[in-house]
């Protein structure tokens, strides 16, 4: 049993959604936050539902849940540097958004970033105006951006920005992903994918 749902109950079968004879008939499942806080859906699951239905991801699905098998955290690092900023702000939980979180994911992912961002995260939020920009690499100028754009809800980058080798590294991408599904299913992804 995690955070009061348990595995049973978490079963498509159980969902109005769910047709005996067509199986789910849902374009998007409607309960994949409580689905992965009871545990009945992990990460690769997470990550096929959120973008498989997307013919642009279909083919570095398997390639980002295998990147990320054992831990979306880029090293202990990255989780170090993570709680380290939450300390820095000094807020509670109630504070941090999915959207804020996210943007704190990718912002920690390397040292050099962090060192570069963490300044920017002030009380009332994130203030982008701030960040020293010098000396990133290209894919921390991407996690930067990115960050950005799941902060504001912005459509600088596109899914299909996304799905590009070009335009996201194979380094980056599984990071950025994984943001995603911090907006979209909140912190269970860092606690429950760790």
């Amino acid at each position: 049993m995690k955070n009061g749902f348990i595995c049973k109950t978490a079963s498509c079968k159980l969902c109005g959604e769910y047709s005996r004879k067509r199986g789910c008939i849902s374009k998007h499942c409607p309960y994949l936050a409580e689905r992965v806080a009871a545990g009945a859906l992990n990460y690769k699951g997470a990550i096929m539902e959120a973008f498989g239905s997307n013919p642009l991801f279909r083919d570095d699905l398997t390639a980002i849940s295998r990147r990320l098998s054992e831990s979306v955290w880029n090293g202990a690092g990255h989780k170090r540097r993570m709680d380290a900023l939450r300390v820095y702000t000094g807020r509670d939980k109630s504070f941090y958004t999915n959207e804020y979180l996210a943007a704190m994911y990718l912002l920690t992912t390397t040292k050099v970033l962090y060192e570069r961002t963490h300044q920017c995260f002030t009380k009332h939020g994130l203030e982008f105006a701030m960040v020293n920009k010098a000396g990133l690499s290209i894919d921390e100028y991407t996690l930067l951006g990115t960050a950005k754009t799941l902060y504001f809800g912005t459509e600088d980058l596109t899914g299909q920005d996304i799905a590009e080798r070009e335009v996201i590294s194979p380094e980056s991408l599984p990071f950025i992903v994984t943001a995603v599904l911090i907006v979209r299913f909140g912190e269970a992804v860092l606690n429950d994918f760790a």
